[in-house]
């Protein structure tokens, strides 16, 4: 379950970035004058070679499923064949692994040129020194943000300084099979609909379909969890991360609502998402389940994995309660401090961010990315699905509220093990208020190490 769970849902949001030589630029950037300011979708005019006067040599890492890796090697392909000086390695893997991997580059000092960074660890990475301040590349404008909203430039800042660009942004979703809901005759969920209405039709789908059918996919994670404390008006933790901020009842009374549907059968349990290895074997891509949640920018990547019609809606909502949603970053880059070519990492940074070729190439894979005049040219070009993607941005902001782009130092420690004790709580290894008793001073306890 961990790992359909992970693959779907993390989010959560997401974050990497860096470097640029200011004397290499586009032939664009040469007809400018000496603006300073980078053009990603010509030649590079100027070259930076390594040793022997061969091209610069970078790594790249990222997750993602085989859709991502598809479309990203293509972008790296585009960026050095427009920038010959420029070779990039690329490494990927799903999200499992992937942290524990990246600790044991980081302990090594051999962490790749460009990492794909989540939020949930870019406070960690910054505080031991891992990654580069992007700063002073957004300052001289080798990472060009003019089209760049304020809000978006900021999204991997701790502190007075910037260590990650936003590759998109994105928010949580429901996908959803419609066909699955014609066929059981039920109405495909709304936004705005509650959690009460959508255990009601998940239960008429699973009595419709029968045996071998589930009414919905468990979403009991810790990112799924902390919509659900925010529409009570409540977050996961308090103002100075100094301690969490929720009532242990609310933990009690989520995993109590899990349980009784794993327990009625309309929910996938542990043990049915056990040999789950990847998104092509989850149970909503198989036909088996209509509803699964994950982050709003890899509708494509289900889609194609399902290979039918997809849709998308909100999250369920509490009655008379808040927007717990928050709009974020999918993913991020940044630039390891080990890296010996900053700069070179930074013009692809640079052209990940202003590239309308290559965000045509990824279609907002990673989200909908951050530059206006991106978004503005990628409009008339967009397939059904990312369009939809698009539309779906600009629905869900009622649904939607403000909150820390950047969690705590530590936060990724917290995450895993509050995943672990849900695992716990699925498999009937823990009740729902023995997890909470657990969770609670051992999470604090982690973050008052790190203060």
């Amino acid at each position: 379950m961990q790992a359909l769970k992970k693959k779907l849902y993390f989010t959560f949001m997401l974050i990497l970035m860096m470097s640029f030589i200011i004397g290499c630029s586009s032939n664009e950037k040469t007809n400018e004058g000496s603006s300073g300011k980078s053009s990603t979708d010509g030649k590079s005019s100027e070259t930076a070679k390594g040793e022997d006067n061969k091209p610069v040599e970078l790594s790249f890492i990222w997750w993602g499923e085989q859709a991502r890796h598809d479309r990203t090697q293509e972008v790296i392909k585009l960026f050095e064949e427009q920038n010959p000086d420029i070779k990039i390695k690329a490494e990927f893997s799903g999200w499992d692994g992937y942290w524990e991997k990246m600790a044991t580059r980081a302990a090594g000092k051999n962490m790749p040129d460009l990492v794909q960074m989540s939020s949930a660890y870019l406070a960690e990475y910054t505080d031991r020194g891992l990654l580069v301040d992007l700063t002073q590349y957004i300052d001289s404008g080798i990472i060009n943000f003019d089209d760049v909203q304020p809000a978006l430039k900021e999204i991997g800042k701790i502190g007075d300084h910037i260590y990650s660009v936003s590759l998109g942004t994105s928010n949580s979703a429901m996908f959803y099979d419609p066909a699955m809901f014609e066929k059981a005759g039920v109405p495909e969920p709304k936004p705005g609909y509650t959690y009460e209405e959508m255990e009601d039709m998940s239960k008429q789908i699973k009595d419709s379909l029968g045996d071998g059918y589930f009414g919905i996919t468990t979403f009991n994670n810790s990112e799924a969890f902390a919509i659900y404390l925010r529409q009570h008006g409540q977050d996961f933790y308090n103002e100075d991360f100094t301690d969490l901020g929720f009532d242990d009842q609310l933990l009690i009374d989520y995993y109590s609502y899990w349980l009784e549907l794993m327990d009625n059968g309309i929910s996938t349990t542990a043990e049915d998402e056990a040999g789950i290895q990847g998104l092509e074997d989850s149970f909503l891509v198989l036909g088996k389940s209509p509803m699964a949640v994950g982050p709003a920018n890899t509708l494509a990547a289900i889609t194609e994995a399902s290979g039918r019609p997809l849709r998308m809606t909100t999250y369920p909502s509490v009655p008379n309660g808040l927007p717990g949603q928050t709009a974020g970053t999918a993913t991020h880059l940044s630039i390891s401090a080990n890296s010996k070519h900053p700069d070179e990492a930074a013009r692809f940074i640079d052209f990940m961010t202003n590239s309308l070729e290559a965000n045509l190439i990824l279609m907002a894979d990673r989200g909908v990315p951050i530059s206006s005049k991106v978004r503005e040219g990628m409009s008339p070009e967009l397939d059904d699905i990312t369009k939809q993607l698009f539309e779906y941005m600009d629905m869900v902001g009622d649904y939607t509220v403000a909150a820390p782009v950047i969690g705590p130092a530590g936060g990724g420690e917290i995450t895993d093990l509050f995943n672990r004790l849900s695992d716990a709580v699925n498999y009937g290894e823990l009740k729902p208020e023995d997890m909470a008793k657990q969770f609670r001073p051992e999470a604090v306890s982690i973050l008052q190490s790190n203060n």
